[in-house]
């Protein structure tokens, strides 16, 4: 969620099996409370999404866009650099884990 001290946005994908994953990635970004997680996906992957992903989501710490068309990689940002014109955006790889600084 957006909130006044919200200084970044981190944009990413996933895909397939490879969603169930995904918040090995993101722990270490859930940490700070200046960043906003964006994540993307294409609509047939969102039966991949997991009772602990949307947990997450639920409680503010990920946000969640579904794409109705598959831009590929390309849906890493596009929607997001749409929507957050006005933050700095950092896009992330799913499949690394980040240091936590």
């Amino acid at each position: 969620m957006i909130t006044n001290k919200t200084t970044t946005i981190v944009s990413l994908t996933t895909h397939g099996v490879r969603t169930k994953n995904i918040l090995r990635t993101l722990y270490p970004i859930f940490q700070r409370d200046d960043v906003h997680v964006v994540l993307t996906i294409f609509s047939e992957d969102y039966k991949f999404l997991t009772s602990e992903i949307f947990s997450y989501i639920f409680n503010g710490k990920l946000e969640l866009f579904v794409s109705p068309i598959d831009l590929g990689p390309h849906l890493k940002y596009f929607f997001t650099m749409t929507r957050y014109r006005n933050f700095p955006i950092i896009v992330i790889d799913d499949d690394i884990i980040y240091p936590d600084d």
